[in-house]
């Protein structure tokens, strides 16, 4: 857990998609508006905690097929966040 979350740090750091990510589980009706505002209200440094945690979760009920995590540093960085649910997938992709 300790690797997804520090490629969670890194990814919003990079990419600012931390916002994205929700409004994505959300839209796939994976999480409510309240649960999104609640985690978006949380101080910033724990929402890569708590949004590995979710995922993780979300895995575990298996409302979500699949949840991975690439992370690339040599020769250049990119890093790969895909969501895979029933019916979408998602890629947040950043590279360098």
């Amino acid at each position: 857990m300790r690797k997804k979350i520090e490629f969670l740090d890194r990814l919003f750091k990079v990419l600012h998609c931390r916002n994205d990510i929700l409004e994505y589980l959300k839209v796939q009706k994976l999480i409510d508006d309240n649960t999104m505002q609640a985690l978006l209200h949380e101080q910033h440094t724990t929402h890569s905690t708590r949004i590995a945690g979710l995922l993780e979760g979300l895995v575990a009920e298996e409302r979500v097929q699949l949840v991975s995590y690439e992370w690339t540093v040599l020769p250049k960085e990119l890093m790969k966040l895909t969501i895979v649910t029933d019916t979408d997938k998602k890629e947040f992709v950043y590279s360098v």
